[in-house]
């Protein structure tokens, strides 16, 4: 009797392991596309400041054509590439971040099994 309980609790056991197992799996390939997300975001943001980089004097120009300062409207662009390299360190934070949680992930799932 002892050891048809015992036979059945490692049973209960086995099961509620493989349900975390499976479980996280599933945690792990969500995470893997959040970083696929966090990545196309980031060269989206790499991108934008590219252009805005490339776009410079045109837009110096275009500011001034608008009967604006030309030290104000040189700042204004400046300014604007920096906030875009902002946000780019912000995109590359978030993706590093994303990548170490899929570590931990993959972390626990080993110890799992």
């Amino acid at each position: 009797m002892r050891a048809l309980l015992f036979l059945f609790a490692a049973l209960l056991t086995l099961a509620a392991c493989s349900g975390d197992d499976e479980r996280l799996k599933a945690e792990i390939a969500a995470q893997e596309e959040k970083i696929v997300q966090a990545r196309t975001i980031l060269q989206l943001e790499q991108k934008r400041k590219e252009a805005l980089q490339d776009s410079l004097e045109i837009n110096i120009r275009q500011n001034i054509a608008l009967n604006m300062d030309s030290t104000a409207a040189a700042s204004i662009e400046k300014d604007r590439i920096v906030l875009q390299g902002t946000i780019v360190e912000s995109a590359k934070r978030n993706l590093d971040s994303q990548r170490e949680f899929l570590a931990l992930l993959k972390k626990r799932l080993q110890t799992l099994r």
